[in-house]
């Protein structure tokens, strides 16, 4: 699709005018390092299928979110870089304080599998000792930081509409007391990581000055340029898909109210880094 084109279908979406000057920047870069495929889905997304609550928030945050750098470390680092710095948290202790229940529970612990030959890899060389607190200080900041950006998206479940969840990687003893297997909790493991990576690229953090910026247009009227291409649109009524059709029976007309709904459920999900604390969007607007 050619810059023209995709500039011109910016114009047709139902966003305000200063959302419409911020995407068309954009453009320009995505259209430079050609990588405007998603963006053309987004837009099919929203002027073709009119599937509004879905696509406007993709929108949304491909204009306004730049994922931070801890964000981009904890996505590309491996789940075993992890180990040592994840919070781990053996429930038997909350059970149980007697002293030769948790010997025999952790005795087992003791003689822990290797990770590196459960994985099939090779041992890394012996690190400098200055590069290793290099590496400790650069992996726990990133730890650091997606714990205090988990733990405001938990605390906040109703808005996120996420379930509760704790942070930490939780290990189960059996019946009889025993610690779980070396491989079940090697899962366990993996798993909780995937699941903080999941959940923390769906509601990644917002700059201050884009969070600010987003929350001052968001209020504006939609574009005039939108509701003429949805006149022509369903003017057309033979050349509209099935399903689509559907939809536009169900949902009736649209306004700005219906736009204005959607921008203000994406920004009240909205949360940034401010005097060394996340804080969500509702209570910066009091700051």
């Amino acid at each position: 699709m050619s810059y023209k084109l995709l500039q011109r279908q910016l114009r047709r979406l139902p966003i305000p005018r200063n959302i419409i000057l911020d995407g068309s920047r954009t453009i320009k870069h995505l259209y430079l390092n050609e990588e405007t495929k998603h963006l053309q889905s987004i837009f099919n997304e929203i002027l073709n299928k009119e599937q509004y609550r879905d696509g406007i928030p993709k929108l949304l945050d491909l204009i306004y979110i730049n994922k931070p750098y801890w964000l981009i470390e904890l996505d590309s680092l491996k789940y075993t870089k992890f180990k040592g710095y994840w919070p781990e948290v053996h429930l038997i202790e909350e059970l149980t304080n007697n002293k030769y229940l948790l010997d025999r529970y952790y005795g087992n612990y003791q003689k822990s599998f290797s990770v590196v030959k459960f994985m099939g890899e090779k041992p890394n060389e012996t690190l400098p000792l200055i590069t290793r607190a290099e590496k400790d200080h650069h992996i726990n900041e990133v730890v650091n930081n997606a714990k205090n950006a988990f733990k405001l998206i938990i605390s906040n479940k109703t808005i996120f509409e996420v379930s509760k969840r704790p942070f930490e990687v939780l290990y189960f003893p059996s019946k009889l007391g025993k610690i779980e297997y070396q491989k079940g909790r090697e899962i366990r493991f993996k798993n909780k990581i995937k699941y903080v990576k999941e959940l923390l690229n769906k509601f990644p953090p917002m700059e201050k000055s884009q969070l600010i910026k987003l929350f001052q247009s968001i209020n504006q009227p939609i574009t005039p340029n939108f509701y003429k291409h949805l006149r022509r649109r369903r003017a057309n009524y033979n050349k509209i898909d099935r399903d689509v059709l559907n939809l536009i029976m169900k949902v009736g007309p649209v306004s700005d109210q219906d736009f204005h709904e959607i921008f203000q459920t994406y920004s009240d999900r909205q949360y940034t880094y401010s005097e060394g604390n996340y804080i969500i969007y509702s209570n910066l607007k009091t700051v």
